[in-house]
């Protein structure tokens, strides 16, 4: 479902009134609740998101609407914090946090074998965002946030992003809608107003 990332607002003008509501599932249990009809429309978040779920997943409408960047963070007070230019290399000493359910791992641990590093230690994973930003604070760890981050971070004083372009990592949101579906002008108005709406 719509996390902190990716915000829309439902009364835009030109748009009919909407009533919705939201449940949080992986990619798998999106695609569930989909087939069973128990959700209207799925919006995922993935990394790279692979052309092979649209080719396997036959009974889905794919809808690719926007992209953008996770970063690397550190808490002001952390050592990388202080570094002018830190490496991927630097980066690899230190314990991370990073979100759970959008494919950020792997990608993430191939940058440092890439380098000929040892992928550094993940000390938490979780499917909030908020949890990982504050986890991260609270027990010294370095990061994998959305950019869109950055402006709270700076605002708050707590974190601060890290230039190391090899961990700047591109993510796809997509709207899945299922095929057999009743296609409602209201539901296809939703479907747009989403697409519509980049990630803030």
């Amino acid at each position: 479902g719509p996390t902190r990332e990716f915000r829309f607002d439902l009364a835009r003008k030109g748009h009919p009134a909407f009533s919705a509501s939201f449940v949080r599932r992986s990619y798998e249990g999106v695609v569930g609740l989909l087939k069973a009809r128990d959700i209207d429309i799925g919006v995922v978040q993935a990394i790279e998101f692979s052309r092979i779920q649209e080719r396997t997943e036959r009974d889905l409408n794919f809808k690719f609407c926007a992209k953008a960047s996770f970063t690397p963070y550190a808490p002001v007070d952390h050592p990388i914090a202080r570094k002018r230019r830190p490496t991927l290399a630097d980066a690899a000493k230190f314990e991370w946090a990073m979100p759970l359910e959008m494919s950020t791992r792997l990608p993430f641990e191939s940058e440092f074998v890439s380098a000929g590093l040892t992928p550094p230690a993940v000390a938490l994973e979780s499917s909030t965002l908020e949890f990982v930003y504050r986890v991260a604070i609270e027990q010294g760890l370095l990061a994998l946030l959305p950019e869109s981050f950055q402006s709270e971070a700076r605002r708050l004083e707590e974190m601060t992003p890290l230039e190391i372009p090899q961990l700047r990592l591109s993510y796809q949101i997509v709207i899945l809608t299922l095929r057999s579906a009743a296609r409602s002008k209201q539901l296809a108005g939703f479907v747009d107003l989403l697409a519509a709406t980049q990630p803030t």
